[in-house]
């Protein structure tokens, strides 16, 4: 119990500077430690404080890339409610949405980038996730439109270009395609898939 009290204790302290090097990229990137340490002391800032949209989306992205999809998601869902059309948080909530995959989710994640592209309509993030959603979905007509007004967006020195010309027939072989949506994939949620 002790090694808990003096982690929190810690973790209290270090907020600000946890901040700074996460959010801000001063200083060294956070260590597993450290990154497990920033979020108790988010966790614990909310509960003394009141509901933090910020601190909600930090939980997210933290719990997104430990592969802790329905915290993710829930926290993304807290963050949400507090401002409902951020464009970061309704990308970040398609990202876990996406990967946890489920009709359900599914749905939920046409909602949110549809928001996104009403603010945002030449969001390429909210494009390619889109065409996923709905090759997901089986929706292969959507898939094809979205991955047509993706194209004109993206520069080809992009990791996401290749696929898409893949997706629309425009691909070399299809060893480079696989290459590419394996990049691609990656480049969108942040993490392997």
């Amino acid at each position: 119990h002790f090694t808990a009290l003096q982690n929190w204790q810690t973790a209290q302290q270090q907020l600000p500077a946890y901040g700074e090097r996460a959010l801000l990229n001063q200083g060294e990137p956070l260590t597993e430690e450290e990154i497990e340490l920033f979020a108790l002391a988010l966790r614990t800032k909310i509960s003394k404080e009141g509901d933090d949209a910020v601190a909600w989306f930090v939980i997210g992205r933290i719990w997104l890339s430990k592969g802790m999809l329905d915290d993710a998601i829930e926290a993304f869902e807290k963050a949400l409610a507090l401002t409902p059309n951020r464009v970061n948080v309704l990308i970040s909530y398609s990202q876990a949405l996406l990967v946890a995959s489920g009709d359900e989710n599914l749905a939920k994640d046409g909602l949110s980038l549809a928001k996104v592209l009403q603010q945002d309509p030449d969001n390429s993030d909210a494009l390619s996730m889109l065409a996923m959603v709905a090759e997901e979905r089986g929706d292969k007509e959507q898939a094809q439109q979205a991955w047509q007004l993706l194209l004109p967006k993206l520069d080809k020195a992009d990791p996401r270009y290749a696929l898409v010309q893949q997706k629309l027939g425009l691909a070399s072989t299809p060893e480079q395609a696989a290459t590419s949506e394996q990049t691609a994939t990656t480049a969108v949620s942040g993490r392997q898939v």
